[in-house]
């Protein structure tokens, strides 16, 4: 499905690696150091200061706040967390 864009979010440095070999786009969440080749949800309009309570929900926000307005109507979104499938 060429339209269809797959954020996986972990909150381990180290998961990059797999992330990446699945096409899957890497969200880093916590307060590990991520590289720049993650998607933090520490930019633009966030909560990322509530991670802590709201866990990935602060990536949700983040998305709807900051990418959700400029997708396309025919592309399809899809959110998976690293520790939930292969943890």
């Amino acid at each position: 499905m060429k339209n269809l864009q797959m954020y996986c979010i972990s909150m381990e440095p180290n998961h990059y690696n797999f992330i990446k070999e699945l096409d899957y786009i890497p969200v880093g969440l916590g307060e590990k150091k991520f590289s720049n080749d993650w998607i933090k949800d520490t930019t633009g309009e966030n909560i990322s200061n509530k991670n802590k309570n709201y866990g990935e929900y602060t990536f949700h926000y983040w998305f709807w706040k900051n990418i959700f307005p400029k997708i396309e109507d025919n592309h399809w979104l899809g959110f998976c967390s690293y520790r939930e499938l292969w943890g």
